[in-house]
């Protein structure tokens, strides 16, 4: 199953047309586990590629990245459990021609 909430956040880096954060999906469960960051910071993702993993009980799940752009920074680091809504991570939106698919 993946998921992605696509939220925007309002404080956005100098030059850059905004940032998303990649969120813990809020489906019920009380935590997950962050099993596997699929990008590191400073690569580029697109919007609804999966980008991390996390487990809860027996269900894995992929978090999508909710634009495209670039992974900015992991908040939360493999084997970390985070609670449903938490930010996992930020992926940021570069300015025109920044991305090499623009």
């Amino acid at each position: 199953m993946s998921l992605h909430p696509n939220a925007p956040v309002d404080a956005q880096p100098p030059g850059h047309r905004g940032t998303y954060a990649v969120t813990v999906p809020v489906t019920g469960d009380d935590g997950y586990v962050v099993t596997r960051w699929l990008r590191r910071p400073g690569e580029t993702v697109r919007e609804n590629e999966p980008l991390v993993e996390v487990e809860a009980a027996k269900t894995v799940l992929d978090v999508l990245a909710p634009a495209s752009g670039v992974l900015h920074r992991i908040h939360v680091g493999e084997g970390a459990t985070a609670a449903p809504g938490e930010r996992l991570g930020t992926v940021v939106l570069p300015g025109p021609g920044d991305l090499p698919w623009n």
